[in-house]
């Protein structure tokens, strides 16, 4: 991506939401945060997760976007689609008060036609392997969590979203991975 000079609108839509995110980044990343109730530490999830799709729309973000995609093995391209169908889940499902207590089915997902895009996902990726993700530093693992992409989807089993991703260490990771790729794509946004 070449170097894009941003307008007074785009710019400050995008600060307004990056320092959000990081805000939020920065309580979940604290251990603290995860003695809060349930239900808040959702509402911050889903605000962070909401941001991020949000900020991927911008139009120059989305070229990048589909270069990033391209160039990315299977389990990070999944990693990143993944990220987007939580974020629908989330916004689409208002109707849990925690994370442990979401779950969705195949007749709830195609109960409206918007929601296509999380029926093929999970469709398409049924029979796939599990993905484990790692967070490092200085060769030290931080975090690690596995990405258990459910086998009864078309079925029309309930699947919860904890079983899925974990709460803690799966939200952890899901934010370092939405944060580098949001920082890989405003290295050249002045």
């Amino acid at each position: 991506m070449e170097n894009k000079i941003l307008g007074t609108n785009e710019a400050e839509v995008l600060v307004l939401a990056y320092d959000r995110f990081n805000k939020i980044y920065k309580e979940v990343m604290d251990e603290t945060f995860w003695t809060n109730n349930p239900y808040f530490r959702l509402s911050k999830i889903k605000d962070c997760f909401s941001i991020y799709t949000e900020i991927i729309k911008f139009k120059d973000f989305k070229e990048a976007m589909k270069i990033k995609l391209e160039d990315h093995s299977l389990g990070k391209t999944t990693a990143m689609q993944l990220l987007e169908i939580v974020r629908h889940i989330l916004i689409h499902f208002p109707f849990f008060d925690s994370w442990k207590g979401v779950y969705f089915n195949k007749s709830m997902i195609t109960w409206l036609p918007q929601h296509k895009k999380i029926d093929n996902f999970f469709s398409d990726h049924e029979n796939q392997i599990n993905y484990v993700y790692r967070i490092k530093r200085n060769d030290k693992v931080e975090a690690e969590t596995v990405i258990r992409i459910p086998k009864n989807y078309t079925k029309g089993t309930n699947i919860f979203l904890n079983n899925i991703l974990n709460e803690k260490d799966g939200i952890r990771i899901s934010m370092v991975y939405m944060k580098k790729i949001l920082r890989s794509l405003t290295k050249n946004i002045q």
